[in-house]
């Protein structure tokens, strides 16, 4: 059998240095929510901005610190939607499901963390 560790990465294996989650427990996850102009609510996904959601989770600290730095998600959105009705609120939604041994158990909090309104002071 071929052992090694990620050192050896290309020729070794590649492992993930997270250590494995428990059966039981909660898993998080961060989503954004948009708000048009008219107030239609929706999830603004990787595709409708071109950022990645590891990339949101990321700036979460400096989004706390700054919300109105928000607003580059509504910019990157309407980049790509120039027809769409204008984002007038942005939220960092995280989501967090409850496990049974590792499986979802049907229960999910949902939290807006951050929130940036289009016309807030930066």
């Amino acid at each position: 059998a071929w052992g090694g560790t990620t050192a050896h990465f290309p020729s070794g294996p590649f492992t993930m240095d997270a250590p494995a989650r428990r059966p039981d427990g909660c898993v998080g996850q961060t989503r954004v929510g948009g708000v048009a102009a008219g107030g239609r609510r929706f999830t603004v996904d990787d595709a409708a901005t071109g950022l990645r959601r590891a990339e949101i989770e990321g700036q979460i600290a400096g989004f706390r610190d700054e919300p109105h730095r928000l607003a580059s998600v509504a910019d990157a959105y309407e980049r790509r939607h120039p027809d769409a009705p204008t984002l007038v609120r942005v939220d960092i939604v995280q989501r967090r499901y409850s496990l049974e041994d590792g499986q979802p158990s049907g229960e999910v909090t949902k939290d807006i963390v951050l929130t940036w309104t289009a016309g807030d002071a930066p």
